[in-house]
């Protein structure tokens, strides 16, 4: 089957993890069958599936609503997992339906980076956040690692986190996985647009409600005055983050973790099961 994700030109982790983390848990799953789809990463359940769907038949796998209108469940779809309880509910799927980010599969991976703490603080800003503010410098000054949510290599980025014992995340995708390897993590929204749903839809699979770091969002930088603002504003909001982290670093409750993952396992070797079969 196909494997259906965002792709951002400039590149984005989130969607990134798609082909990088499938392609490890099941190497013969993807294929050039463009009669099946399988959609998992990403806020991805809405109208715009359905149009890129079709009649084809689609395996939904620990993805989420956002992004516009939602979509609508057609009888030539199957759903094995969706992202969290905002999702469930949202699309009137059964309560037996079992909830969870897919990049918590990363936990299914031997060979997924160990935690070897170099940096205090990481900092992973939403990758649409990067591009009125110079984050790698604003970050060096300040002591704490840039992670640039717009690498390519999503390996590459898991190891970055990994090597930190904080991670201060205005990307989603970026708290997920640091939650997957043990490394707490501080939410932050410093654009208006970061979604705080998607956070609350991920944290209900876990039992964990996300709590942001007060602080009043920068600009948008429609605008040339808007971006010098913004640059000029950027240390204050990421020093204020470092400092309040230490009250405010989030981490699930392993076991929570644990039974999430149980139950994502079991939907994939159900996917994988009906995948085989045609």
């Amino acid at each position: 089957m196909q494997l259906h994700y965002f792709r951002s030109d400039t590149g984005n982790f989130g969607d990134e993890l798609n082909p990088w983390l499938l392609s490890r848990l099941s190497p013969s799953l993807i294929d050039d069958d463009d009669q099946r789809v399988l959609v998992a990463i990403g806020s991805l359940l809405n109208e715009r599936l359905n149009q890129w769907v079709g009649p084809r038949e689609a395996f939904i796998f620990g993805t989420g609503i956002g992004y516009g209108a939602l979509a609508q469940i057609r009888d030539n779809w199957r759903v094995f997992a969706v992202r969290g309880k905002r999702s469930r509910a949202a699309l009137r799927l059964p309560d037996s339906t079992p909830l969870g980010d897919a990049a918590i599969m990363l936990r299914s991976l031997p060979q997924r980076p160990a935690r070897v703490p170099q940096h205090e603080y990481g900092f992973m800003p939403h990758h649409n956040s990067c591009y009125s503010v110079y984050w790698a410098s604003t970050c060096r000054a300040l002591g704490i690692h840039f992670i640039d949510p717009r690498q390519k290599d999503a390996g590459r980025v898991i190891e970055e986190i990994a090597a930190c014992r904080c991670l201060i995340a205005e990307a989603m995708h970026g708290a997920v996985v640091a939650d997957c390897l043990r490394v707490p993590w501080v939410p932050v929204q410093l654009y208006d647009h970061i979604d705080r749903n998607k956070w609350d839809d991920w944290g209900s699979a876990l039992g964990v409600a996300p709590q942001f770091v007060p602080w009043r969002q920068l600009l948008q930088s429609d605008t040339r005055a808007a971006r010098v603002k913004a640059q000029a504003l950027a240390p204050f909001a990421l020093a204020r983050c470092r400092k309040r982290s230490r009250d405010l670093a989030q981490l699930s409750d392993e076991r929570e973790l644990d039974a999430c993952h149980a139950r994502l396992c079991e939907a994939f070797e159900r996917l994988c099961r009906q995948a085989s079969q045609g």
